[in-house]
Order: structure tokens, then C-alpha cells, then sequence
């Protein structure tokens, strides 16, 4: 037999809800009117938007922070790894070239000389400038950065590339005079003409690369890293002359 203390409660809770259906209109619930509902509009308008953190603005700082590469993907790896092994081969085998011209002096020859200076501009660039390269251009590192520091990593890069370009131009001429005009130009050419070749090949080479590099001396976006600084060089001097190893801005 059901309890009828129980019996009453749910008789007079079954009453209750009974009642509340019949006076509300065509038996639709009215929303209940609670401290939420009575906050005006713009009051919840402004207490959404005071939620909502705006995004920071982006600047060139940012975008340089997003663009660093710090050198742990695969892609990276590979690349940093050929670079590697090319410098390794570079050291080596210029530098037997350059360890033959010293030691045995019947070797010095007017296209040796020649050689030797470009076994030389290889074994610097291995040793000095492809380092550099990989961490300004490769990893992207934030403290080759700054104006002095980046028009010199900069500049040194160019530099090299160009000496590499005109010691072949001059390796080619060697050997057009050679070919071309055989012993009129074996009686004309002397070691003291290939030295003054070599000389003339540093100096054209310096004064090309230090003749651009100049009109980008005032550039000054603060402390970004050197890849920022060579991408406005580019956009200063960058089409009018040729900037060895271009790279796309963007990417």
C-alpha cells in the first residue's frame, strides 16, 4: 500500500503543474525573466567584446620571428648537409692545388697562377663564407642581424661570388689567347701579367661588389636579421645591378 504522505505530495505537485499549464496563453511557456535576461543589449555587447582579445599587430619583428628557421626540419638538414660535404670537397681539393703551386715551383705557370687564385678565392669561401651562408641564409639566425653586421655578411657573400665569376671569365680568356693566337700569345703572356691578372681580378671584383653595396649602406630596419636586411637591399639596388643568389620576398 503506497504511502499516503507521499500519495499527497505528488497529488498536490501533479495539481500545481496542472494549474501553471491552463493560465499560461495557447500552452506556451513563458522565459522566465532572470538576472541575465534583463541586462540590456549593448551591456552584453560590451561584456562580449571585453572577452574577445584582439590579435597584436603585426609588424616586421613579427614576421621575421615567424620566418626563422631554426634548422631541426628534414628539408633543412639535406640542404645544410650538401653545403657541408661541397665545403669539405672545396678544402680539400683547392687546397692540394694550392699546397702543389707552393711546393714545387715549375708549376708556376701564367693558366697555374691563374688556377691557384681560384683555388684560393674556393678554399676562403669554404672556410669562411659558406658557414656564414648557412646561418644567415639556412637557419636564419636572429644574431646575424643589425645594419653593420648585415651589410657585411652581405656584402662578403656578393663579394666572393663575383671574384668566383671574373677569375673564370679571365681563366677563359687564358685560354682563348691560347687556343686562338698560339705562339704569338705563349711569347706575349709572363708571371708578372698574371699577377697583374690577379690583381685586376680582386679589384674589378671588390669594386663592383663595394660600388652597389654602397647605395645600401644607410639601410637601417633596427636589429632584424641579415636575410630582412638582404631582401631590401634588393629592392634598392637589386634590379639595376645583379645581386648574386636573388631570393624571393615572400618566402
Amino acid at each position: 500500500m503506497a504511502n499516503p504522505i507521499i500519495y499527497s505530495l505528488r497529488t498536490q505537485r501533479f495539481r500545481l503543474t496542472l494549474t501553471l499549464l491552463l493560465r499560461e496563453p495557447c500552452g506556451k511557456s513563458q522565459p522566465s525573466m532572470t538576472s541575465s535576461s534583463m541586462v540590456p543589449s549593448s551591456d552584453k555587447a560590451m561584456s562580449n567584446n571585453s572577452n574577445v582579445t584582439s590579435p597584436p599587430p603585426i609588424t616586421q619583428t613579427t614576421q621575421a620571428a615567424n620566418h626563422i628557421n631554426t634548422c631541426s626540419n628534414s628539408h633543412s638538414i639535406i640542404q645544410i648537409s650538401m653545403i657541408v660535404v661541397v665545403m669539405a670537397v672545396s678544402i680539400i681539393g683547392n687546397g692540394a692545388v694550392c699546397a702543389l703551386l707552393l711546393r714545387f715551383k715549375t708549376l708556376r705557370t701564367v693558366p697555374n697562377i691563374l688556377v691557384a687564385n681560384l683555388a684560393l678565392i674556393d678554399v676562403v669561401n669554404a672556410c669562411v663564407n659558406m658557414p656564414l651562408f648557412i646561418m644567415w641564409y639556412q637557419c636564419k639566425v636572429p644574431y646575424i642581424g643589425g645594419p653593420a653586421v648585415s651589410w657585411f655578411t652581405i656584402s662578403f657573400y656578393v663579394l666572393f661570388m663575383n671574384l668566383t665569376v671574373v677569375s673564370l671569365v679571365v681563366l677563359m680568356l687564358d685560354r682563348y689567347g691560347a687556343i686562338v693566337h698560339g705562339l704569338r700569345y705563349h711569347s706575349w703572356k709572363t708571371r708578372n701579367k698574371a699577377l697583374f691578372s690577379v690583381f685586376v681580378i680582386w679589384f674589378c671584383a671588390c669594386a663592383y661588389t663595394y660600388g652597389q653595396f654602397a647605395m645600401g649602406i644607410h639601410v637601417d630596419i633596427g636589429p632584424q636579421p641579415a636575410w630582412m636586411y638582404r631582401m631590401e637591399y634588393f629592392k634598392i639596388f637589386g634590379r639595376p645591378f645583379v645581386l648574386t643568389g636573388k631570393q624571393k620576398i615572400g618566402t
